[in-house]
């Protein structure tokens, strides 16, 4: 497994949640929001509003455990961040207990808002995508490389003719072209499921506001 996960956040909701979402990233220590897309803004912890009362980063064995349980993962960085956008790169795994936060934080503005994880390990060994909503995680879909490889040997059955995931026995044109297509096919996979997984959450959202009114 590698050591770094890019992971993608993407928010959903009102002026007020994409509002809430921007006040969650300038917490990071030293961000100008004018600069917001400068590389390696800062300790995403911070992003939380709770972490302003944790000790030094420094003081690890206190910190590890948080940064753990809380982040998820043992360090995490704000790389950039725009309205309704941030990308951050964490150790080892993806930050699926940050993204529940921000989920129900943002639904204090926005009672319908949402938002998206996407995670890719950097290898990649394995790469999944999660929907939250109101601090919890409402779905989400896990692919490992030999995922990833069955879904190229099956459609790009014309390109690599072993139905084999032992690459030992590939050619060198056909491990090129697994090197030039998986990316493509990693980010399709991860787009049809988050699609699902959209369609899925904003159908529950409705019913629930639908719900409420007529109960009102």
């Amino acid at each position: 497994m590698a050591n770094h996960v890019s992971n993608y956040i993407s928010v959903y909701g009102n002026d007020a949640a994409l509002e809430a979402f921007m006040t969650i990233c300038n917490r990071v220590p030293d961000t100008d929001p004018d600069a917001a897309q400068s590389y390696n803004i800062g300790d995403a912890s911070y992003m939380r509003k709770d972490r302003l009362d944790m000790p030094d980063a420094n003081e690890h064995n206190y910190n590890y455990e948080y940064y753990i349980n809380e982040v998820g993962a043992k360090w995490a960085d704000l790389n950039e961040y725009d309205e309704g956008y941030a990308m951050l790169t964490s150790a080892w795994g993806g930050l699926i207990p940050l993204a529940a936060y921000i989920s129900e934080e943002i639904a204090e503005a926005d009672p319908n808002s949402y938002i998206t994880l996407t995670c890719e390990d950097e290898m990649p060994n394995w790469f999944s995508v999660h929907a939250f909503h109101r601090g919890e995680q409402y779905d989400y879909a896990e692919w490992e490389w030999d995922d990833l490889v069955n879904s190229i040997l099956d459609n790009y059955s014309d390109k690599i003719a072993p139905k084999t995931q032992d690459i030992d026995d590939w050619t060198e044109e056909e491990i090129d072209f697994l090197a030039d297509v998986q990316y493509e096919e990693m980010q399709e996979l991860q787009d049809n499921a988050l699609n699902g997984m959209r369609q899925a959450l904003e159908y529950d959202i409705e019913q629930m506001a639908n719900a409420h009114t007529v109960g009102c």
